[in-house]
C-alpha cells in the first residue's frame, strides 16, 4: 500500500474514531473476557494511536485533541467496531487470512494484501536471530493499517518452530504428554507462561495450540501431539494451558475440531471419521469445552470427515460442523480453518473458490499459502453476491474483537 493511501486509511479511522464511528448494526453478545495487553501490541499500539492523532490534527478537522481526550479507553468491542466501520472490502477480506509466512518479499505483501495474520515456520525463523527476528516481524507491521496477528505453533515434542533452535532456547519445550505425565497440570501451565514469555519477546503474539484431540492409540498421527488417552487428562492441559496463555497476553487456539481422534494424516490425504456423535459428546468435546470456559479465543477445524453430522464434507468445509462448535459448544470467537493447502482439501481445488467455501462453511479466519487468490476470490465473491457484507462483517468483527482483547489494536 502506498504511503499516502495508509496516511488517508489512518485519517479516516482517526476521524471515526473522533466523533464516535459509524452506527454499526446490532450483532452477537461479546464476550466479556477483560482486554488482556500483548507485549508486542501494545508497542504497536503505542506507536500508532499518537500518529493517529498528529494526522488529524495536522489534517485540521478539530482543534489538538488533549491528553485526556485523546486517550479515552474503549473497550475491545468498541474498538472492533470502530475499525469495522472505516475498514473498506479489500481491507476487510485481508482481515479474513491467516498467511503462510512467504520465503521473501514479507513486507511487501503484507502491504498489498493487508492480511489478518502472518504464520511462521521452522523455515522463516532458522536462519535468524531474537534480535533479527523481531525487527523482521516489525517491519511487517510497519506495513499494514491494521496490526497483524503473528502466529506459530509451538506445541512442544514433535511440533516446534522456535524451540527447536538453540539460538531461542537451551532445549526444546517437552511435549504435552510428556507434561501431564510427569507434573500433571501445574507443570503444563508453567510451561505455556514461559512459551508465552519467549514467544512475546519475539514479536509473536498467537499460539496455535493447545492441541486438544485425545489419542489413545501409539500409532495414531496424533498420539504424540496429545496431551494424553482420556478427556479428564486432556481437559486438565488444555484449562491450565488457556488460562497461563492469556494471563500473559498470548493468543491461542484450540485444535482440531471436532477432535482428531486416532484418525490418519490430513496433511497427505482425507480422513474419515465413522464414529457416532455420542463418542465426541462425551469424550472428544470436552477438551474443547474447558478451553473455551477459559477463554480461548480461537477454534481451529481440522479436515477430518465428521460422517455423524456430515458424510461429504470434511469438517472445515461443512456448514453442519460449524453450527455444531457455535451451537453445542457454544463459541463465539473466532473460527480458524486448518491450512487449506493440505492435500485433504487441496487436491485438484482451486485455492480462491476453496477460500470462499471455507468461509461460507462457517470459518473467519483462512490458513493459506495463496494469499493473493484467495483474496481476489473473497471479493469477487462479495462483487457477485456469493458472499454477503453482513457475512464479510461476521467474521472480520470477530477478528478485530479478538485483537482488541490481545491488545493490538489501538
Amino acid at each position: 500500500m502506498a504511503k499516502w493511501k495508509r496516511q488517508a486509511a489512518l485519517l479516516c479511522l482517526a476521524a471515526c474514531l473522533a466523533c464516535g464511528g459509524a452506527k454499526a448494526p446490532p450483532r452477537q453478545a461479546q464476550s466479556a473476557a477483560p482486554a488482556l495487553p500483548c507485549a508486542v501490541g501494545a508497542a504497536f499500539a503505542a506507536q500508532q494511536s499518537p500518529l493517529t492523532h498528529r494526522l488529524l490534527e495536522k489534517s485540521g478537522t478539530r482543534p489538538p485533541l488533549s491528553h485526556r481526550e485523546a486517550y479515552v479507553p474503549l473497550s475491545p468491542g468498541q474498538k472492533a467496531e470502530r475499525w469495522l466501520a472505516v475498514l473498506s472490502p479489500a481491507q476487510k477480506v485481508g482481515q479474513l487470512l491467516l498467511v503462510r509466512f512467504p520465503l521473501s518479499g514479507a513486507q511487501e505483501l503484507a502491504q498489498e494484501v493487508q492480511p489478518g495474520g502472518y504464520l511462521l515456520f521452522a523455515r522463516d525463523v532458522a536462519r535468524q536471530t531474537p534480535d533479527s527476528l523481531r525487527e523482521l516481524l516489525e517491519s511487517c507491521q510497519s506495513g499494514v493499517l491494521v496490526p497483524m496477528l503473528t502466529g506459530v505453533d509451538e506445541e512442544g515434542g514433535t511440533v516446534v518452530r522456535i524451540s527447536a533452535f538453540a539460538q531461542y532456547r537451551e532445549s526444546p519445550f517437552p511435549s504435552p504428554r510428556e507434561l501431564m505425565e510427569e507434573g500433571g497440570s501445574e507443570a503444563a501451565a508453567r510451561d505455556a507462561g514461559e512459551k508465552a514469555a519467549l514467544l512475546l519477546s519475539l514479536g509473536i503474539n498467537l499460539n496455535l495450540g493447545p492441541v486438544c484431540d485425545i489419542a489413545d492409540d501409539p500409532d495414531a498421527f496424533l498420539y504424540a501431539r496429545s496431551a494424553g488417552d482420556n478427556a479428564e487428562t486432556v481437559s486438565e492441559f488444555v484449562r491450565a494451558v488457556v488460562t497461563a496463555s492469556r494471563q500473559q497476553g498470548l493468543g491461542c487456539a484450540l485444535k482440531h475440531f471436532p477432535g482428531y481422534g486416532n484418525n490418519a494424516d490430513t496433511h497427505v490425504g482425507e480422513a474419515v471419521d465413522r464414529r457416532p456423535l455420542e463418542a465426541f459428546e462425551s469424550r472428544d468435546f470436552l477438551p474443547f469445552e474447558a478451553g473455551i470456559a477459559a477463554g480461548a479465543g480461537a477454534v481451529m477445524v481440522s479436515h477430518n470427515t465428521m460422517c455423524c453430522v456430515d458424510e461429504t464434507l470434511p469438517a472445515s468445509l461443512s456448514p453442519a460442523v460449524h453450527a455444531l462448535l457455535r451451537g453445542e459448544l457454544g463459541f463465539d470467537g473466532v473460527v480458524i480453518s486448518d491450512d487449506l493447502d493440505m492435500a485433504a482439501v487441496a487436491q485438484g481445488a482451486d485455492q480462491g473458490e476453496l477460500a470462499v467455501a471455507a468461509l461460507l462453511a462457517g470459518n473467519d479466519l483462512l490458513c493459506t499459502g495463496s494469499p493473493l487468490e484467495a483474496s481476489q476470490a473473497l471479493l469477487r465473491a462479495l462483487e457477485e453476491g456469493r458472499l454477503s457484507r453482513e457475512r464479510l462483517d461476521q467474521s472480520v468483527f470477530r477478528i478485530l474483537l479478538w485483537k482488541a482483547s490481545l491488545g493490538l489494536l489501538p
